[in-house]
């Protein structure tokens, strides 16, 4: 089993995206 690497990979870049425009 395991998570969805795809799924995971978006969720990260979108936390990552946020991250920067609301801090960067």
């Amino acid at each position: 089993g395991g998570l969805d690497v795809g799924g995971a990979a978006s969720v990260r870049a979108i936390l990552h995206w946020q991250y920067r425009t609301i801090w960067g």
